[in-house]
């Protein structure tokens, strides 16, 4: 037979804590994602070895 599972209550009093801790530190943060398709970056180099796309080195796993 499987034991119960136990519930703690966490008290009010450290909820509305750890909810003044969070909007104490919060910020908003706007951006906008843009998705376009291959096309449109392919027709921006002209050939392969003048126009290149570079791509820094920390972000070349992602590419």
């Amino acid at each position: 037979m499987a034991k119960p599972k136990t519930v703690k209550k966490i008290a009010d009093e450290a909820v509305q804590a750890a909810e003044h801790a969070v909007v104490a530190v919060s910020r908003q943060v706007k951006f906008n994602v843009a998705e376009y398709p291959v096309s449109m970056y392919v027709s921006r180099f002209k050939d392969d070895t003048t126009d290149r796309y570079f791509v820094p080195e920390y972000q070349r796993n992602l590419a």
